[in-house]
C-alpha cells in the first residue's frame, strides 16, 4: 500500500534499518548498504562486442542497532554481477567474486568507509552485456549500421554493472556514453531528444 510504500522510502533517506522481503535471485546484502546512486561510464566497442565500463556508486550504511554500531567494522558491501563481467580495479582494500546462483555471482567488497553522509566505491571493469546486451553486425540490421540494445528487467542489470539487482531498492543512474556511434541510441527511461 502507498503509505508502508512512502514508510520505507523514507526509511531508506535516513539510512535506517529497514526490513526488506527476501530475494533468492540475488545476493545483495541490502539489509546493510543502500546504493542510493549509479554514475555510469560506458566505452561500448561494436566491433568486439565489449563494453568497458565504470561505475561509481553512491552508498549509504543502513542503520540499525548503534551500539552494535560502535563495537564493529562496516560489513563488506556485496552486490550482483553476472559471470561476464571482469572487474579490473576496484576503490576498496579488497574485492573478490563467488558463486551464488546460475544466473550470477557475488561481488564482496571489503573496506567501504562508512561516513555519516555515505560513501562512493569505485569499479572499472570489462562486460560482454550477457544475458543484458544484444549485439547485431551490420550484415544484421536494415541500416547497415551495427546496433546493440539492453533489457535490465528480470535480475539482467548484473551483466551491465555491479549492482544491488532486485527490485526491493530503488536508486538512480547517470550513463555516460563512449564509443563509435550514433547519438540517437539512449537508454530507455532517460529524457532527452534523441534524433531519428
Amino acid at each position: 500500500d502507498d503509505e508502508a510504500m512512502a514508510a520505507q522510502e523514507a526509511s531508506q533517506k535516513a539510512g535506517m534499518m529497514v526490513e526488506t522481503p527476501e530475494d533468492l535471485s540475488s545476493c545483495a546484502n541490502i539489509d546493510a548498504w543502500h546504493v542510493e546512486h549509479y554514475d555510469l561510464e560506458w566505452k561500448v566497442d561494436m566491433e568486439k562486442r565489449k563494453i568497458r565500463g565504470r561505475v561509481v556508486l553512491r552508498v549509504r550504511r543502513r542503520r540499525g542497532n548503534k551500539e552494535e554500531e560502535k563495537n564493529s567494522e562496516p560489513p563488506p558491501l556485496i552486490l550482483d554481477v553476472h559471470e561476464s563481467i571482469q572487474i579490473k580495479k576496484a576503490s576498496v582494500s579488497k574485492y573478490e567474486v563467488s558463486d551464488y546462483c546460475d544466473f550470477g555471482k557475488k561481488l564482496t567488497l571489503y573496506g567501504v568507509k562508512a561516513e555519516e553522509e555515505g560513501a562512493t566505491v569505485t569499479l572499472d571493469y570489462s562486460t560482454s552485456g550477457a544475458p543484458a546486451v544484444n549485439w547485431f553486425s551490420k550484415d544484421q540490421t536494415s541500416s547497415g549500421e551495427p546496433l546493440c540494445y539492453a533489457m535490465g528487467q528480470a535480475c539482467m542489470n548484473r551483466g551491465l554493472y555491479p549492482c544491488q539487482d532486485t527490485p526491493a531498492v530503488r536508486a538512480t543512474f547517470r550513463v555516460k556514453f563512449h564509443g563509435d556511434f550514433q547519438k540517437k541510441r539512449l537508454p530507455r527511461g532517460v529524457r532527452g531528444a534523441a534524433s531519428r
